[in-house]
């Protein structure tokens, strides 16, 4: 069974689907939104507004979610 779930990324809310036994979708649910604390800094201190940025290998998109924000393309 698919289930769907609202995740603050950052100040804007984003519904999430997933499985009950997915550990990434629990942890993003249950948890905390941006679980990769390391690497939410990283991006804080590398990405501005004129930055250009490809996620890949995206899974359910927090990061995506997040770049876009940050980064104009």
């Amino acid at each position: 069974m698919v289930y769907s779930n609202w995740v603050d990324v950052d100040g804007k809310y984003h519904v999430l689907f997933g499985y009950e036994n997915d550990h990434l979708y629990n942890v993003l649910t249950k948890e905390d939104p941006f679980p990769d604390l390391f690497l939410k800094e990283y991006i804080d201190k590398y990405v501005t507004s004129e930055s250009a940025c490809i996620d890949v290998g995206a899974n359910l998109g927090y990061v995506s979610l997040y770049l876009a924000k940050k980064a104009k393309f």
